[in-house]
């Protein structure tokens, strides 16, 4: 049973976690030694240490790592396995769950009643509940999240991460343990090396992994004040002996079993382990003979695959099924392609080929034992289980198949059915990146591509689309000048397949344009968004008419263009009205807020007012909204009172939307510094200087964490500094 103290997932004496305490462990005295070294030198001269240790496959690296979390469960000691198609921040979304006792599927009560109790114990340091639920993909209805720019959330999480580990090695002795860091994501190496630079209290690192190939690997990049590395080998002849007495519960083994034993088995650890199994599973005379002379395979892909066509049939053919799931299976899969198979399960866990990872989900007690049973599966079935697999999850998934698309798109591309697969795939791209997961987004639909290429071709059409999703995702992460390359690629190869006037070139148009508008060359941003809004215009998709028209309406605003801008945002409002969207009354009360701004800026104020009420109005009435759309009315509020010269009630209006901002996701986001910027400007116009430069002061340092200086706000609150400063001299 797993309990928790507060901070941690703790180990329970009465029925403990199969995955770390029943891992068979000797020897390894030395290594042992040198790692409590390094940590009690760690904590001593409290300076943050990582140790790595690397090892080839089967050598006993997680059973390293589980005997040293066993030693040292006194501390605040958390292990973390990497997993190789795992998404950014997996690690550390299982250090949180460890944190706030959430599972695999984490339960959004249960978190809230572990942060409220944290909370509770240390009041006003425990970072913001809506970033950390965040990691671990809990998200609240109305949430601001949704609507922050990517580097804000991505800066967000990271300062969450380092506040949550700072306190805790503040209050006390803190490990870190990350097993199979071969397959660590970049962004957890990210978050890890920001943590390690700024907290000033010493943790402990403890990171095993393969042989790192040649080339950049995130590890490779990994900070800590103090490194250190080793290679774990085999075990020495002795050690060897003493497991395999220990896994056959015997009192010794002969010189000459030993001495086999160690040289067919190179002091592999897993070699042992799955050689004794096999010798328990045979029984009669031959483990009389085994274990008598160890006259064995000295392979051990041949160990496995004999104690796998030892097994029940029924047992076997579990064990191919779940191979073909993966590393990590749901048993509700297998339940649903093997009923009534409660018992083999068991008896796969008595046989140690899987162990129980979270409610559901096992996990294969090491890859090299996955990788065998593969091997042993003829292709033609393989091909035919991985299409049952697909129809399992469809059935389990069923109405929200999105939820499982990764897994869908692992085994139809399985299956051969790859367009199937990279749609699933895509469809994961854009669950990541709705999650705020950006980078992973890029990686999956980069993955999606290669895959496209290579069993597609560069000339199926729907290389092209995941293409352009690719630009999209780099354009949200204002990387521009890629976005753009891969936009142009992707609008020539179109126009010559689809001939220049097509309307199915109308999204490619248009977002080049969005890019061009994005990066202030607005002759070319207006010619692009006005021929794309020309073909919609010939099609049948009013919403789609309506956003082009809004897109070019963004265009004259900026440009200083208030009429214009006026003209097409009552245009795009009409065409969301009549469009049939699902969500036109929450585009309407935008259009609403828009085209309020561009009154006041027109000193149009009445008529400002009269659309401020029904946006507001839809804003408070419904739940369908963005907390984010809720702040700006109020923000564009405060602009029609400070027109009127109501400094009081503009005042009152920016309070609210900051309100709402610090509420939802802190002091520490871009619309926040600028609503504190407007409210400082209020003070200003009202002759109280000290106030407002104070105010602009706190709004800069916020700028500072969150966006560059090139930043437009940054720039411009630097020259209203200093201006107050040449104020207050004179």
């Amino acid at each position: 049973m797993l309990v928790w103290t507060g901070w941690r997932l703790e180990l329970s004496n009465t029925e403990a976690d199969q995955y770390i305490i029943n891992r068979s462990f000797v020897g390894r005295i030395e290594e042992l030694a040198i790692l409590e070294r390094y940590r009690e030198e760690c904590f001593s001269i409290r300076q943050s240490t990582a140790v790595f240790v690397a090892a080839k496959p089967g050598q006993g690296k997680t059973a390293l790592a589980c005997e040293f979390y066993r030693r040292n469960s006194d501390h605040f000691v958390y292990y973390l396995l990497c997993h190789p198609q795992a998404p950014d921040l997996y690690e550390l979304k299982q250090f949180l769950a460890s944190v706030f006792a959430q599972g695999s599927s984490p339960d959004k009560a249960a978190f809230e009643l572990a942060y409220a109790k944290l909370n509770e114990r240390y009041p006003t340091k425990l970072p913001r509940r809506s970033v950390l639920g965040s990691m671990l993909g809990l998200s609240w209805q109305g949430s601001y999240w949704e609507n922050l720019a990517v580097d804000e959330r991505e800066e967000l999480q990271a300062d969450a991460f380092q506040d949550l580990l700072s306190l805790l090695a503040q209050s006390g002795k803190t490990i870190l343990i990350i097993d199979d860091a071969q397959w660590i994501s970049q962004q957890s190496v990210d978050f890890l090396n920001q943590a390690l630079t700024a907290i000033n209290h010493p943790i402990f690192l403890l990171v095993c992994h393969r042989p790192l190939p040649d080339g950049k690997h995130p590890l490779g990049v990994f900070y800590a004040p103090r490194r250190k590395r080793f290679t774990l080998n085999g075990l020495i002849k002795e050690d060897s002996a003493a497991l395999m007495c220990k896994l056959l519960n015997i009192k010794n083994l002969s010189d000459e079993s030993a001495d086999s034993l160690s040289f067919h088995s190179q002091g592999s650890p897993l070699f042992i382990e799955q050689l004794a199994s096999y010798i328990d599973q045979v029984g009669g005379d031959t483990a009389k003979q085994l274990r008598k002379g160890l006259k064995t395979p000295i392979e051990l892909n041949t160990i496995i695959i004999n104690r796998f066509n030892n097994l029940d049939p029924q047992l076997r053919h579990l064990v191919e099924i779940a191979a073909l799931i993966g590393m990590y299976f749901d048993i509700r899969i297998l339940q649903r392609l093997i009923p009534d198979c409660d018992e083999a399960l068991q008896a796969g866990l008595d046989a140690q080929f899987w162990s129980i990872s979270h409610r559901q989900i096992y996990v294969f007690y090491h890859a090299l034992l996955r990788d065998s049973v593969l091997s042993s599966i003829d292709p033609k079935e393989r091909v035919e289980t991985h299409f049952k697999i697909a129809k399992a999850y469809c059935d389990l998934y069923e109405g929200k198949e999105k939820e499982a698309a990764g897994l869908l798109a692992e085994q139809y591309i399985q299956a051969g059915d790859y367009e199937k697969g990279l749609y699933f795939l895509t469809l994961d791209a854009h669950q990541q990146v709705k999650a705020s997961r950006f980078s992973s987004g890029i990686r999956t639909q980069q993955s999606a591509l290669r895959i496209c290429y290579k069993y597609l071709g560069k000339s199926h059409h729907i290389y092209l689309e995941i293409l352009f999703w690719v630009g999209l995702y780099h354009h949200y992460l204002l990387q521009y000048s890629t976005a753009e390359k891969i936009y142009l690629y992707v609008l020539r190869s179109r126009r010559a397949e689809y001939g220049p006037r097509n309307l199915l070139l109308s999204p490619y148009i248009n977002n080049l344009g969005r890019l061009y508008k994005d990066t202030e060359r607005y002759v070319a941003a207006e010619s692009l968004l006005k021929k794309s809004l020309e073909m919609e215009r010939s099609g049948t998709i009013e919403s789609n008419v309506a956003d082009r028209t809004n897109n070019l309406a963004s265009l004259y605003s900026k440009t200083g263009q208030y009429e214009l801008a006026l003209e097409y945002s009552y245009e795009a409002l009409h065409y969301f009205e009549i469009s049939g969207h699902a969500y036109t009354d929450r585009f309407v009360a935008l259009m609403q807020n828009n085209i309020a701004a561009l009154h006041i800026k027109l000193n149009h104020l009445d008529k400002a007012e009269e659309l401020l009420k029904k946006a507001l109005h839809y804003r408070l009435s419904t739940s369908d909204y963005r907390v984010a759309d809720l702040a700006r009315v109020y923000d564009t509020y405060h602009s029609l009172y400070a027109k009127r010269g109501d400094h009081k009630r503009a005042l009152y209006y920016l309070r609210k939307s900051l309100r709402v901002y610090y509420s939802s996701f802190g002091q520490r986001n871009l619309p926040y510094a600028q609503a504190l910027i407007a409210v400082a400007d209020l003070y200003q116009q009202i002759d109280n200087l000290p106030k407002a430069i104070k105010l602009w002061r706190l709004a800069d340092s916020i700028l500072k964490q969150v966006v560059s200086a090139k930043h437009p706000s940054a720039k411009m609150l630097k020259t209203r500094l200093l201006l107050s400063s040449d104020a207050e001299s004179s």
